[in-house]
């Protein structure tokens, strides 16, 4: 019986994600719709997310693994995922990278800083007014 050769990986890079995260300061256990987008490409792809605390490097969430992208464009899909902000630092950082299912080859990654408010903090006026 003859030996089957290993198919080679493909030659393609593995896309790397582009990750849209809300740009006003997030608040603590408020959610957040956070969206992926990657090239199309014939290779059977999913996005690892992740969230970090930038300060002392704590995992706060994650990883969760995006799996389902819709089309958005001619050579764009995307996937969203609404996310609960979670405790643990002033400010995060949304991390991603792209793997190929088939040979378990990662994408650059991504990593995108956000300030965080603490729940519950009041808002504050914008002018400051003198009461006679």
């Amino acid at each position: 019986m003859a030996k089957l050769a290993a198919t080679p990986p493909p030659q393609q890079p593995v896309p790397t994600p582009e990750l849209i995260v809300p740009t006003h300061t997030l608040a603590v256990g408020r959610p957040a719709l956070i969206r992926v987008r990657l090239k199309q490409t014939p290779q059977r792809v999913y996005v690892k997310l992740w969230i970090h605390d930038r300060q002392n490097q704590l995992l706060l969430d994650g990883p969760r693994w995006l799996t389902d992208f819709f089309p958005v464009d001619d050579d764009l899909l995307e996937s969203m995922i609404r996310l609960t902000i979670p405790q643990g630092g002033v400010e995060l950082q949304f991390e991603a990278i792209a793997v190929d299912m088939d040979y378990e080859r990662e994408s650059y990654k991504v990593a995108i800083a956000r300030r965080v408010s603490p729940p519950g903090l009041p808002s504050l006026p914008l002018s400051s007014q003198s009461d006679p």
